[in-house]
């Protein structure tokens, strides 16, 4: 992973940051499976402790519901109180009339 300190360098007794050449990147994206709402507490314990960290209740006890993207993929929405629903955009779109403009 590329962090902003590698890319820091001094030039003229100042620290300036180097051109990022963005081409060097992939820009293709990433599948990621679907989780359902078990799947989230089985997740590797370094990639829970993220998902806390980014505020994801992994128990979904104390949420009305969670909508969680990895890279450009939804691998889990679930809504837990009657009458909330959601859904990743694409599938709103296609199904609920009144969202288009």
């Amino acid at each position: 992973m590329l962090l902003i300190e590698d890319l820091k360098v001094k030039v003229g007794g100042r620290t300036v940051l180097q051109h990022i050449d963005l081409d060097q990147f992939d820009t293709a994206a990433a599948p990621h499976p679907q989780l359902e709402a078990a799947n989230l507490t089985a997740l590797p314990a370094d990639e829970q402790r993220q998902l806390v960290m980014s505020g994801l209740d992994l128990t979904q006890k104390t949420r009305a519901g969670t909508f969680f993207q990895k890279d450009t993929s939804v691998v889990h929405c679930a809504a837990r109180q009657e009458g909330l629903e959601i859904l990743p955009m694409r599938r709103a779109l296609e199904t609920a009339q009144w969202i288009r403009p």
